[in-house]
């Protein structure tokens, strides 16, 4: 379940990404203006840096706290009032597409024109284009949010924003400058370490604020892995606890069954001096100890299956493995066959004699 986890695509290529929270100081008289134009001075330090390809700003990102999660109605329809479909909002620059490679899956990405005093516009992504407009082209068409309405220009590919665990929601991308908030988080793709990048941007944006302060940096690769966390704890718990218990099985099943073949020394002996092959007797040894492991396995399947059910509700085992199931099985039957063996065909070269005056 962890390997799947782990494997599972986010949306957007966080490969080279390096993500850095601004606090952006308070603007005169709060003027939006100011607020976009410093956020783009930003941007654009961000993106002057030596080995970055690409820079962006946003209000939130992925695998961070924070997110804005609204109600929408879809212009023309009869969405009950006051808040309708709920989706999740963020606003971002238009360059955050191409730093995250969020594929544009119809219609256009967000532009540079998209600013204030503009038609209002957002892209959204396919989850919600299947949610708000099944069977639909969603271009074109209208929401009514934030007291206003607005056009949705284009599609995006889906994005998990919280936990590689989670389903895909609705999401919708807002320009910055048409939805103006003094919180930034600025992304940048580069192939150089968090550190380095910090430093420098650092010195350059000394030029534009001294009050400006950068925090938070770190790779984008970094912030999924830390999502999973609590996934790779229960991988190594429970991976451990059921590997030294499967040890522990397999060391006492041998264990037995060859001391019951052991123990058929004086049986074994009769058989070779009424006549039976060495090699036939092997095979009559073999056959009663893998019954006697099938009429374990059979109940011991059935528990696997219940208690693999209940486990899944505590610790998100997917308990749907039968793979993983019939591979224990197979090295239990290995084990068997293996303790069975050994002790048989030792028996089955000794003298009858031998082997009859046997303890």
């Amino acid at each position: 379940t962890f390997i799947n986890l782990t494997s599972t695509a986010p949306g957007f290529d966080p490969q080279g990404v390096i993500t850095i929270r601004a606090s952006i100081p308070p603007m005169p008289h709060g003027d939006p203006a100011q607020v976009v134009a410093f956020q783009d001075r930003l941007r654009e330090a961000a993106g002057s840096l030596p080995g970055v390809t690409a820079a962006a700003h946003a209000m939130f990102i992925p695998f961070t706290t924070g997110s804005w999660g609204d109600g929408y109605r879809r212009a023309g329809t009869a969405d009950p009032p006051p808040r309708g479909p709920m989706a999740h909002f963020f606003m971002v620059s238009p360059e955050y597409l191409e730093v995250m490679r969020i594929p544009v899956l119809r219609g256009r990405a967000l532009s540079a024109s998209d600013r204030a005093g503009a038609s209002p516009v957002l892209m959204v992504s396919e989850t919600f284009a299947k949610v708000a407009f099944p069977g639909e082209d969603p271009v074109g068409r209208r929401i009514e949010w934030n007291d206003g309405t607005w056009e949705i220009v284009g599609v995006t590919g889906d994005v998990r924003h919280a936990a590689l665990s989670d389903p895909f929601d609705a999401d919708v991308y807002v320009p910055r400058a048409q939805v103006v908030r003094d919180n930034t988080w600025l992304l940048v793709r580069t192939s150089r370490p968090a550190a380095p990048i910090l430093a420098e941007l650092q010195e350059r944006v000394k030029s534009i604020s001294p009050d400006l302060a950068l925090t938070d940096a770190d790779t984008m690769q970094t912030r999924l892995a830390e999502s999973a966390a609590p996934e790779r704890f229960r991988a190594i718990v429970t991976g451990t606890l059921a590997g030294l218990t499967l040890l522990l099985a397999i060391v006492g099943l041998h264990g037995v069954v060859s001391y019951a073949v052991t123990q058929r020394t004086r049986e074994i002996g009769v058989r070779l001096a009424l006549g039976q092959r060495p090699g036939a007797v092997v095979r009559v040894v073999m056959f009663d100890t893998l019954r006697t492991v099938a009429a374990g396995a059979v109940p011991g399947i059935l528990a696997a299956v219940y208690v693999g059910r209940w486990l899944s509700s505590v610790v998100l085992v997917n308990a749907d493995r039968t793979a993983v199931l019939a591979a224990v099985v197979a090295i239990f039957v290995a084990s068997a066959v293996a303790a069975a063996a050994g002790p048989a065909w030792r028996a089955s070269r000794v003298d009858p004699l031998v082997a009859l005056r046997a303890s």
